[in-house]
């Protein structure tokens, strides 16, 4: 230890804490890929941009600054995290559904491990921003929304918007957030890692990032900027996520099996055809 601190070694501790990970090296097959593999919590099997999204977040593991943030999440957030897979279960299904729809990897969805309580809660319960207009579980502000073309209504910052509020429920707050990702994931074709920044950034300040620091995240990540902790925890749930099955995390046959009745679905039909197709099965 150096000054009381525990100094854990380089290379990032299994979900045990007693071997080291060895995991095979990452290219665009899915079978070989650190976050996107037969033991990962999800992963994507097919899609042109889903599987290069893979590639991209897998060239990040090497990356100091996510290399530490997957050791700050496994020794501080080990017990949030177990909740977190252990709540998301039911919904694995309709996520992949969604991103297969929007193709993106359908680990899109741990943003929502850093935007809100929906899964470590386990009550499934939208929440809404108090210092912003942002709601549910992806906390889809006013502005957002209206870009992508939710049914929602414009609320003031910590107001709770209306009952038929498409960001209230889960599935088409997912569906916009996937096309949401999307649509940064090919804006940042050169990285498409940097799509979870823009997601929490905007796009136009990750392209400032971009032309400033250098088109990949593992140029940029040499700097301290606005966000960077954002995205170095999306990576690490990514990555702590990659060697789920038989980990500590594994809930197995305790995990709930099926979808909550409420905050899933809107009572009506849900404005984006290509959610309501993707979607449908799950309703």
């Amino acid at each position: 230890s150096v000054d009381g601190k525990i100094i854990i070694p380089e290379e990032v501790l299994d979900f045990h804490g007693q071997h080291p990970i060895s995991l095979p090296d990452s290219n665009n097959s899915p079978s070989q890929s650190r976050g996107n593999n037969s033991e990962s919590y999800l992963s994507a099997s097919q899609g042109r941009v889903a599987l290069s999204m893979a590639k991209d977040m897998d060239n990040t593991y090497s990356i100091p600054k996510v290399k530490s943030a997957i050791k700050d999440l496994l020794r501080k957030e080990s017990s949030s995290l177990k909740k977190y897979f252990k709540f998301a279960n039911p919904f694995r299904g309709l996520i992949k559904s969604i991103a297969k729809a929007y193709d993106v990897v359908p680990q899109f969805v741990y943003l929502t491990f850093l935007e809100s309580q929906y899964f470590r809660g386990g009550t499934y319960k939208p929440v809404v921003s108090s210092t912003e207009t942002s709601t549910g579980a992806f906390q889809i502000n006013v502005q957002t929304a209206t870009h992508l073309r939710m049914k929602f209504q414009r609320n003031s910052i910590g107001a709770r918007p209306a009952s038929w509020d498409e960001r209230m429920y889960f599935a088409p707050s997912a569906c916009a957030a996937a096309k949401y990702i999307g649509q940064h994931a090919k804006r940042f074709s050169n990285d498409k890692a940097l799509a979870f920044l823009a997601y929490n950034r905007g796009a136009g300040k990750t392209a400032q990032y971009a032309r400033n620091y250098g088109y990949s995240y593992k140029e940029i990540s040499r700097r301290n900027f606005a966000g960077s902790h954002y995205i170095n925890k999306v990576l690490a749930v990514y990555f702590v996520a990659g060697k789920y099955k038989g980990s500590k995390f594994d809930s197995g046959s305790s995990a709930p099996t099926q979808l909550p009745s409420r905050w899933v679905f809107p009572s009506g039909s849900i404005k984006d055809s290509n959610c309501q197709q993707a979607t449908a099965a799950y309703r």
